[in-house]
């Protein structure tokens, strides 16, 4: 899902951000400020593009005021993750399906041969 749907994935998730972004503006409610706190935080990013609301700065990663200004767009940069990320996500969840295959077949092996083995009676 993760790679062939990564795209999608990343412009709901951009748009989400950019509707909290704007309502908070608006509501300034603490909800919305912990789910920019966590976008910002994640990402290392602030803001939608373009200057900074004063009332977000609260929400920025922390840092000096010039740092706050230079923060990256969040929805660019939430899309450029996804876009260069997406194929280390597939790989990892395949990688770990087989760890766990394996596991499970090695499992079934020696529970098979403990049922079968003359030195448990």
């Amino acid at each position: 899902m993760a790679f062939m749907w990564s795209g999608q994935v990343a412009e709901e998730l951009a748009n989400f951000y950019i509707s909290v972004y704007t309502q908070y503006l608006n509501t300034r409610a603490q909800g919305q400020a912990i789910t920019l706190k966590i976008f910002h935080n994640a990402f290392d990013c602030c803001g939608i593009g373009g200057a900074i609301e004063l009332f977000v700065r609260d929400t920025c990663p922390e840092g000096s005021f010039l740092q706050q200004i230079t923060y990256s767009s969040c929805p660019n940069v939430i899309k450029g993750m996804f876009q260069s990320n997406a194929p280390l996500v597939l790989g990892g969840f395949l990688g770990t399906a087989g760890v766990m295959l394996v596991a499970l077949v090695c499992s079934c092996v020696l529970n098979n041969s403990l049922k079968t083995s003359p030195f448990l009676y």
